[in-house]
């Protein structure tokens, strides 16, 4: 259980707003507390003086008298989140300027590889499909499910490989096709529990 009040306290002579908070593991009346906590120092000296002066006692002022330590036999928790919290303007950053900047140098880079797959696997994908129009012998055998894993494992050799012609690429993958690639749709994808990387780059 908790409370929270919102006070205002003096500072420096100059009125100031504040939040004190009140944890309790329980049930727990609080303004019972308070004001029993507020009785106590009323009949102290520096209590009897204020109450004199103001005319009774204000709970701004009673949370300027009491202190955790008095609400600790009550089994309450006082907290002053605008003296416990962290000046967060003067901490040096989370993340600095040249770990943002490599951050998001990686997350492009990352970008970029996927839009190249992608646009690749398209290309060796129109050009496997027109080698079946053609009645490519080996390529004619291909389920379409077939030709979109090849296109991929393609696009991948080609973005992540040294040869940049991507029609002399194409045709040396055309030329290495023999019949004996003609397997089955299920042959085309890894086995179960096979990293996809690893597949792809055994293709």
């Amino acid at each position: 259980m908790y409370c929270i009040y919102e006070i205002t306290r003096m500072v420096n002579d100059v009125p100031t707003p504040d939040i004190i908070m009140l944890f309790h593991p329980g049930i727990c009346d609080f303004s019972r507390v308070l004001h029993e906590l507020g009785i106590k120092y009323c009949v102290t000296k520096q209590g009897q003086q204020l109450c004199r002066d103001e005319g009774g006692l204000t709970l701004e002022r009673l949370m300027d008298y009491i202190t955790p330590e008095m609400l600790e036999s009550y089994g309450i928790t006082m907290v002053r989140p605008r003296e416990t919290a962290i000046q967060v303007s003067q901490e040096p950053p989370i993340i600095g300027k040249y770990e943002a900047e490599s951050y998001l140098r990686l997350c492009d880079a990352v970008t970029e590889r996927l839009r190249q797959l992608y646009n690749n696997a398209k290309r060796f994908a129109r050009r496997l499909e027109s080698q079946q129009g053609r009645q490519n012998s080996v390529v004619a055998t291909w389920s379409s499910e077939k030709i979109s894993t090849k296109a991929l494992v393609w696009a991948n050799q080609f973005v992540s490989g040294k040869e940049r012609n991507w029609e002399k690429f194409i045709k040396g993958k055309l030329d290495e096709l023999t019949p004996d690639m003609c397997g089955t749709v299920a042959a085309s994808f890894p086995a179960e529990g096979e990293p996809v990387g690893e597949w792809l780059a055994a293709q």
